[in-house]
């Protein structure tokens, strides 16, 4: 696998804000040299292999990720033998070979049940004991059974769960996945016939009937041709999805955002019986691209627009009314990004990042593109000067983005794409960037005496009143009454801590050198 040709334009880039300068560059340390990890999804020439994969999108390159550090596991193919074989090869945290891991990185247990019946295997998801969930699907028939199965922490141990009809008579791709604090998991994904369905596995990995009965509730899109376009899970577990039409996108004038309650009925004091829809410019084109929850329960819809082509962003309020005042009467052109092809929006730290390719050129050679934007969405200039930072992986080849995450244990940037390579094999790479506005720099405000905390009685969230005095991944501890210690952790992205789990009662909270009392309802 080569890993030395090809291009880095992210080298120490420079930026001023308005009281001193802070810099956004490369963290060389991660992967196997000059902030990068690679691995080929195709162990030799004509083979294409595609799996899902974690992260809580399809996106992001590892195909199972701890939700603690984002070390990830990766399918070892070395020894090729149809779909089917296979052992995991864990990097860690840092994006070097976990030498602790199974054997010298590689698990010791080897997926082998396909031998006889080409069983194609993807990723489902990691739980919060590490232990990782793999899933078959049998080519070219039984395509909408999963055969799950479990690997322990260590890799040594592969355990049989049984098979899954994940959505019964229809082919189906995994666009998102949801791992709550008891292990159990929610699977939202789009099928055939324009549907669309949410799955909840248990603990156990297998389907868990005390929701709708049989683990599954599927919906058909309203609109002929529709299909999911993307999915983003709020605090309290209900789901928000946009639609896109399989017909001329350009025909289609009107956005669907359709709001679903954690128990899979639908929203219907969303928009107008759960669906609020929305006609940017009339007689004008556009699709859905990606939607996102901002800190304060505002909703985030990021549109392609057509005649002319540019990207468009949305903000509706939780009710899914039009929230006309953000940008021009709900809508902001996103001057800059016109050809900017975005597959994943991330709001993280109060910022809203995009990261995709660019055809700008006009050529095939799609360029892996980030944009930073502010809550409001304007271009952030501390990336690169001008909000918009690209890269070359190959010279010459195709590549993109698809995915950005915060990692929890560095407060880093981790970048996840992948790209055609000079020798015809498709790679996944993950870049590391060091943002240092992420890094706890000191402000100026006194923090412990003016953080506070709401509601209060709280029931499912604890929500900070204002994110500037916070960052993702401060430490928190939770205590009782009696002084014991009932949940300790890191702050997520969203600056919430999530405590649905808790019993009613009194508890106190430890953030910043400061305990504010509360009372779980």
């Amino acid at each position: 696998m080569k890993t030395r040709n090809y291009l880095l334009s992210l080298v120490g880039v420079l930026f001023y804000t308005g009281v001193s300068s802070q810099t956004v560059y490369v963290d060389n340390a991660y992967g196997g040299g000059n902030g990068r990890l690679e691995y080929s999804l195709a162990p030799s020439l004509n083979v294409t292999y595609q799996s899902e994969s974690l992260q809580q999108t399809e996106f992001a390159p590892f195909l199972a990720t701890n939700i603690i550090d984002f070390s990830g596991r990766v399918m070892d193919r070395d020894n090729f033998n149809g779909y089917s074989n296979f052992r995991l090869k864990k990097y860690n945290a840092e994006g070097k070979l976990d030498l602790s891991y199974g054997n010298n990185g590689l698990s010791g247990a080897e997926y082998n049940w396909g031998q006889s019946s080409n069983t194609r295997t993807e990723m489902l998801y990691s739980n919060h004991n590490d232990e990782n969930f793999i899933a078959g699907l049998n080519f070219p028939n039984n395509l909408d059974v999963y055969r799950i199965g479990k690997f322990s922490s260590d890799g040594n141990t592969l355990t049989s769960v049984g098979s899954s009809y994940i959505l019964p008579n229809s082919t189906f791709k995994v666009l998102n996945i949801k791992v709550l604090p008891d292990n159990s998991a929610y699977l939202y994904v789009d099928g055939q016939d324009f549907r669309f369905g949410i799955i909840k596995l248990n603990a156990g990995g297998t389907l868990d009937t005390s929701f709708n009965g049989t683990g599954r509730k599927t919906y058909v899109h309203n609109r002929p041709g529709d299909y999911t376009s993307s999915v983003t899970i709020d605090d309290n577990n209900n789901y928000y999805i946009t639609t896109s039409n399989f017909n001329k996108d350009e025909r289609i004038h009107d956005v669907f955002i359709r709001k679903f309650n954690a128990d899979g009925s639908i929203d219907t004091s969303f928009g107008v019986n759960g669906i609020s829809k929305q006609a940017p410019e009339p007689n004008k084109g556009f699709t859905a691209k990606s939607i996102a929850i901002t800190p304060d329960n505002k909703i985030l819809v990021l549109m392609k627009g057509y005649s002319p082509i540019r990207n468009i962003l949305m903000r509706l309020n939780s009710d899914g009314s039009l929230d006309t005042s953000f940008g021009q009467n709900g809508y902001k052109n996103l001057t800059g990004l016109e050809t900017f092809n975005s597959r994943t929006m991330k709001i993280i730290n109060n910022k809203i990042y995009l990261v995709g390719d660019n055809n700008k050129s006009g050529t095939y050679n799609y360029m892996p593109m980030i944009a930073k934007l502010d809550i409001n969405g304007n271009l952030d200039t501390s990336l690169n000067n001008v909000g918009i930072m690209t890269q070359t992986i190959y010279n010459g080849y195709d590549a993109k983005f698809n995915d950005i995450v915060l990692q929890p244990t560095t407060n880093k940037l981790l970048v996840f794409g992948e790209s055609n390579t000079p020798d015809g094999k498709l790679a996944r790479v993950v870049l590391r960037l060091t943002d240092e506005g992420f890094l706890g720099i000191k402000d100026n405000v006194k923090k412990e005496e003016e953080l506070k905390i709401y509601p209060n009685p709280v029931k499912d969230v604890i929500n900070f009143n204002n994110h500037s005095m916070i960052k993702a991944n401060e430490g928190f501890i939770i205590y009782d009454t009696t002084g014991n210690t009932i949940l300790k952790g890191k702050l997520n992205h969203s600056m919430k801590i999530y405590v649905s789990h808790l019993p009613k009662g009194i508890y106190m909270v430890n953030i910043q050198q400061k305990t504010i009392k509360f009372i779980k309802d």
